[in-house]
């Protein structure tokens, strides 16, 4: 299994953030995920017995994995799948891998604007009329308005992240024939700089009308606050 360049893959995500960053809008994504899914499952997927291993095996003890596992477990469960009992061989091997880069900065603009208040203001002047020339004073409301004053420059670092899951027969592992059911992939950027923040949403994204068409990529943005 080829690992993740993220630097070859996570720049149009990086760009389609730092879109979101430079607007004013009442919510900014705190994730944006494109998924790519390829895959062999029929219409009735579900049904089959799983585990779910970690690709690296020197992570398979780790407390981090096994909460990552169990979001993965949990997702299948919730399309048929069903966790092989204790003892028996399973029908898949769910691989997970996961990662998170040291984060790149990213500079947006946009445009700065200060209030100019309103006001009641006298006007005179002078008139002609058949009679001549007639002095008259008006007054009337001025409403405030905002003025355009520069622009507002921001930095901030964006982190790309990634989840990967394979769903493999157990009985061709081994064999010069590893067959895969599933494959899917996960690349994230997101402003927060600690993997268990942004793995929910990763998951979610993942699961996302799953196992959907083999060979589609979309993207997916998450408005989510960071995980406690």
């Amino acid at each position: 299994m080829a690992p993740i360049r993220l630097s070859a893959i996570r720049a149009p995500l990086v760009a389609f953030l730092a879109l979101f960053l430079v607007g004013a809008c009442a919510q900014t994504p705190q994730t944006l995920s494109e998924v790519s899914r390829f895959h062999a499952l029929g219409p009735n997927a579900g049904g089959r017995t799983f585990a779910v291993a970690a690709l690296d095996q020197a992570r398979k003890d780790d407390l981090e994995f096994r909460n990552y596992a169990a979001r993965i477990e949990t997702a299948l469960r919730g399309h048929g799948f069903r966790p092989v009992a204790a003892g028996a061989e399973p029908d898949l091997i769910a691989f997970v891998n996961y990662g998170i880069d040291a984060g790149t900065p990213v500079t947006s603009s946009s445009p700065r604007y200060h209030f100019e208040p309103g006001g009641y203001h006298t006007y005179t002047g002078h008139i002609r009329t058949a009679a001549g020339l007639q002095p008259y004073v008006v007054t009337a409301f001025t409403p405030g308005r905002h003025v355009y004053a520069g622009e507002r420059t921001v930095t901030r670092t964006v982190y790309g992240a990634f989840l990967t899951l394979d769903l493999v027969e157990r009985a061709s592992l081994g064999t010069d024939s590893t067959r895969k059911v599933f494959e899917g992939r996960v690349v994230t950027s997101t402003r927060h700089p600690l993997l268990p923040t942004v793995m929910p949403a990763m998951v979610r994204a993942l699961f996302h009308q799953f196992p959907g068409r083999s060979g589609e990529t979309y993207t997916l943005p998450s408005f989510d606050p960071p995980a406690d």
